[in-house]
């Protein structure tokens, strides 16, 4: 298992990344939630929190994604 940092809002966050069967996963803790976001290939990201905001999801989908593709 592999983790970096990410800003996100002003935030740093550990993101903990893995991979499984071809399927990238990046989980993150938000807001005291573990949040897990689901990478495959030519697949959008999926992730599932009740309590985070759906853009803040979002804006973490797009920045994991920006990094993995580095």
């Amino acid at each position: 298992m592999q983790s970096f940092w990410m800003k996100v809002r002003g935030d740093f966050y550990n993101v903990n990344m893995t991979s499984i069967q071809g399927t990238q996963l990046c989980m993150v803790d938000i807001m005291n939630e573990q949040v897990t976001f689901e990478f495959r290939q030519k697949e959008a990201c999926r992730f599932q929190a009740k309590r985070v905001d759906p853009s803040l999801l979002r804006e973490f989908a797009h920045r994991i994604e920006h990094y993995l593709q580095s």
